[in-house]
């Protein structure tokens, strides 16, 4: 893409000398420039129609009463790391004034590609006036540009950090826990990944788990890659602190066989590890504590 205006131009300036030397100065600098963009970078990266260079090169063989272009623009398309977008708009007079730069990037958002073309602009009105300056500019967003995305990665960083150091508690239903073999292997999970909380064997099977987030969730996957009739997270809640000190399997039956839970000193339990409240999600209706014998 390019832009080329045309104005007309005196014979002399302000103070009666001719003003078109320093103009055609400027251009010849300019048809330097853009021949050396062409020899650098591929149609599809310097986006410039080849009409441009031949319609600079015939105003500079005008005679001084013809139209001179006050602008021109195009585009250079880089990628390093990030994909980004450069448009360049050079003045008439440059490089004796700056040029415009301006970098876009689906890459970056709006604080970051607002922060790149600061700090560009910074670079840029530090070089020398009279010098070609855009192949500078170029090679600055070259080695700069992933400074600007580093900032993205690292605000992802510290959401993930702070994802990962979140303590959670999971409450995991089971249709039913009677083999010995699971028992045992989830109580390994706990300890291998420091969470703490609790199984209840029998129909159904319960089983809490607590502890940083990363943790949780990689012994509930270790859990619901085992063999199971049906199994699911009941409820995934964040917490402050743990409500248990280990993790440990509890029995509360009448007798010694499992299928038959003392509902009432688990609602107990439950509550003396404030946790009574998860007694209703799992069986609907509220606990009740055990009568007093």
């Amino acid at each position: 893409m390019f832009m080329l205006w045309f104005t007309s131009r005196s014979k002399t300036n302000s103070t009666g000398q001719d003003s078109s030397t320093s103009e055609m100065t400027a251009i010849s600098i300019q048809i330097s420039e853009l021949e050396m963009l062409q020899s650098m970078f591929s149609p599809g990266e310097l986006r410039l129609d080849p009409a441009l260079l031949d319609g600079l090169k015939s105003t500079t063989d005008f005679d001084s009463t013809q139209a001179i272009s006050p602008f021109v623009s195009f585009t250079i398309n880089l990628d390093v790391e990030i994909k980004m977008e450069v448009s360049v708009t050079l003045p008439s007079d440059y490089p004796m004034v700056e040029p415009e730069i301006f970098v876009r990037s689906e890459s970056l958002d709006k604080h970051q590609q607002a922060l790149i073309n600061k700090e560009l602009h910074i670079f840029v009105t530090q070089l020398e006036r009279g010098e070609m300056c855009i192949y500078s500019a170029v090679s600055w967003l070259q080695e700069n540009a992933h400074r600007f995305h580093l900032l993205e990665d690292k605000d992802n960083l510290k959401d993930h950090k702070a994802e990962a150091d979140k303590v959670v508690r999971l409450w995991i239903y089971s249709h039913h826990i009677y083999s010995k073999n699971k028992r045992r292997d989830i109580l390994g999970f706990a300890a291998q990944h420091c969470c703490t909380g609790f199984i209840l064997p029998g129909r159904p099977g319960i089983i809490c788990v607590e502890g940083l987030k990363e943790d949780c969730d990689e012994v509930w996957r270790k859990i619901r890659s085992m063999n199971w009739k049906k199994i699911m997270l009941k409820k995934e809640e964040d917490c402050l602190v743990q409500s248990f000190s280990s993790f440990e399997e509890q029995s509360f039956n009448k007798c010694k066989d499992e299928r038959h839970m003392d509902m009432g000193e688990f609602f107990k339990f439950l509550e003396n590890h404030n946790c009574g409240y998860i007694f209703k999600e799992y069986f609907g209706v509220d606990g009740k504590m055990p009568s007093e014998a």
